[in-house]
Order: structure tokens, then C-alpha cells, then sequence
């Protein structure tokens, strides 16, 4: 059986720096730690005692979100939390608030928990980089990531939603209806969105005229209603708008309604989640939905599936959102 002198050698360090490495110590770099852990599983090493300051908890998965507050996410946590309870194990959920440092954070934080896996939901804002990538391989537990967008270099199970199709499909049905001058109002976090929404808009032929786009600094439902109501300032209205999600979409309802224009009749539209209040605004939104239910499910089988065969193929498993047409178009 290996020890710690024997990973030191092929290491090329101290033992006091491999001892270091496997209980995740910070002063130890992300890439040392790495391969140290590295050369530990190739030897058959394995821990007899847990550390002091290491907390048992077998019976719990870890949840890393970007927040909380908007209702897709914090109905993700619900749903996962859900699931999670009917195989009697209990949810530990940590908040990125959409920064790299802090997604990276977390992971590592984790690795002080025996979680039985680990459940990462990254927004289309964050990025999963090689150091997050690093940081994933240190914790040695099964790993699912559920992305709004294909990452060529993920070696571990995860979910892609489609959400380029998913807007595709939205912004041909508002052309199909009559829809031609289609603005779009978002803010930072939804920029992958409104670059999706560019696109469609080019291959259908349709021109984005600036004067019915408006990316603000606000976010959630002040931030729609603030951009709304400047792209009403425009001499000419666009006749549909698609919001980033379904918060900024209910603000900038509320904008048109203020302004006592009618909707869809003046300006239809649409908004993207479908959160749990979306049916009860106006006449119910228009909106992208994405299949939470299904994506949990999965992820959460394939996450425990692998606690017992660790060592099968990881999948990547693509889901499509649905359009949901209600009365703002």
C-alpha cells in the first residue's frame, strides 16, 4: 500500500508538501494539487482517518448555483431539494453570484465535505475554465455540470440545454404571427442571449435596429421596465420585444402598460424560464421554457448512478427548451 513517502518521490516535493496537497491546502497551487492528487490515485493511495477540520456527511449532495433570488434558479434548488429528499440524502447549496473566483471557491470548499457528488449549475455568463476544471478533478467526488452551452472540453457528466434553439424556435413564431421589428431588452448576465438573438435575427433576414435594443445595469424586473421605457422613446416601436428572462419581461409589461399601449396588440412580448409567476401576468407570458424537471431527474440519477460505478464513460446529454405561447403574443 502506498504512503506519503512514496508520493513525495515520484512527486518531486516534500511529504509535509504532498500531506499539504491532500487535505486541499490553499498555500499549495491549483496545478501541484492536481497532480499530487493525481499521482495518489495512480499508486492506490487512500486516507485512513478524516481530517480533524473535515466534516461527515455522506448523506448530502452538494449544489453550487449562480444565486438564488431569481425564480429559475432558486425553482432548480426547489425541484433538486425535492428529489434529493424522496432517497433520504439532504442538499448543501453554495452561490457563485455569477463570479469564477467564487464557482472556484466553492468547489474547493466542498472537498472539505464528504458530499456523496456534487451538482454545479452554471449560468450562460460564467465560464468553466481550465482552473475550475482543476479544481473539480482535486475533490475526487462525481461531478455533474448543467451549462446553457456546449463545452468541447468537458471530461465529466453534464447537461447542455439548447437554449440557441430554443430561442430560434421562439423568434420564428413571432415572425410566423406577424412580428417583424423584434427589439430586445436584457442586462450583463444575459448577453449570451441577446448574442443568440442577433443571430437568429440575421438568418431570418430581419434587421436589430439599436434604437429597440437596450442592454442596461439594472437586472430582474426594475431592469426591464428602466429599458423598456427607453425603447419607447424610439420614433418608431418595435412591434415585439423578447426579454433575457422572464423577470426583466414582466417589467417591461409593466412599462408598455404604463405608457397605455396594449399588449400584444401595440408591442407583443416574450420572455425566457418560465418562472412560476409567469402565467399570472397580463394574460399570461409568452415564454422559453426550459425543462427543469427533466434536467434535475437526470442529473441527479446519473450523479448517484456514479457513486457506484465511478469509473463508466461520462455522458453528455443534450435537452431542448419548449415555447410556452400564453397572451402577450
Amino acid at each position: 500500500m502506498a504512503v506519503l513517502e512514496d508520493i513525495a518521490e515520484q512527486a518531486g516535493v516534500s511529504v509535509s508538501t504532498v500531506s499539504r496537497a491532500l487535505q486541499n491546502d490553499k498555500r499549495i497551487s491549483i496545478s501541484t494539487r492536481q497532480r499530487i492528487v493525481s499521482i495518489a490515485n495512480e499508486l492506490g493511495y487512500t486516507k485512513h482517518k478524516v481530517k480533524r477540520n473535515q466534516i461527515q456527511d455522506w448523506d448530502a449532495v452538494g449544489i453550487i448555483v449562480p444565486e438564488v433570488i431569481s425564480g429559475y434558479y432558486a425553482q432548480l434548488v426547489h425541484i433538486a431539494h425535492d428529489g434529493l429528499a424522496k432517497r433520504q440524502l439532504s442538499a448543501v447549496v453554495k452561490i457563485t453570484n455569477f463570479r469564477q473566483d467564487a464557482m472556484i471557491r466553492n468547489i474547493e470548499n466542498f472537498s472539505r465535505l464528504n458530499i456523496k457528488c456534487l451538482l454545479i449549475i452554471v449560468d450562460d455568463s460564467e465560464e468553466i475554465s481550465t482552473d475550475v476544471l482543476s479544481a473539480v478533478s482535486i475533490i475526487q467526488t462525481p461531478v455533474m455540470f448543467i451549462t446553457s452551452k456546449y463545452f468541447s472540453n468537458l471530461d465529466y457528466d453534464s447537461i447542455y440545454i439548447d437554449e440557441q434553439r430554443g430561442i430560434a424556435n421562439a423568434l420564428e413564431y413571432l415572425v410566423e404571427k406577424g412580428y417583424h421589428r423584434i427589439g430586445f431588452v436584457g442586462e450583463e448576465q444575459t448577453l449570451g442571449r441577446f448574442h443568440v438573438y442577433k443571430e437568429v435575427m440575421e438568418k431570418l433576414g430581419l434587421p436589430v435596429d439599436e434604437q429597440h435594443v437596450r442592454i442596461g445595469q439594472k437586472r430582474a424586473e426594475e431592469g426591464g421596465f428602466i429599458a423598456m421605457n427607453e425603447i419607447l422613446k424610439a420614433a418608431v416601436l418595435p412591434d415585439a420585444v423578447f426579454a433575457g428572462y422572464d423577470h426583466m419581461a414582466i417589467g417591461a409589461i409593466f412599462a408598455i402598460e404604463q405608457a397605455g399601449l396594449r399588449i400584444p396588440e401595440d408591442v407583443a412580448v416574450l420572455g425566457f424560464d418560465d418562472i412560476l409567476t409567469s402565467k399570472f401576468i397580463h394574460k399570461g407570458l409568452t415564454t422559453i421554457k426550459n425543462p427543469c424537471e427533466d434536467m434535475i431527474a437526470i442529473a441527479l440519477r446519473v450523479l448517484l448512478r456514479r457513486t457506484e460505478k465511478p469509473n463508466t464513460a461520462p455522458q453528455q446529454i443534450a435537452l431542448k427548451p419548449s415555447l410556452i405561447i400564453r397572451g402577450t403574443t
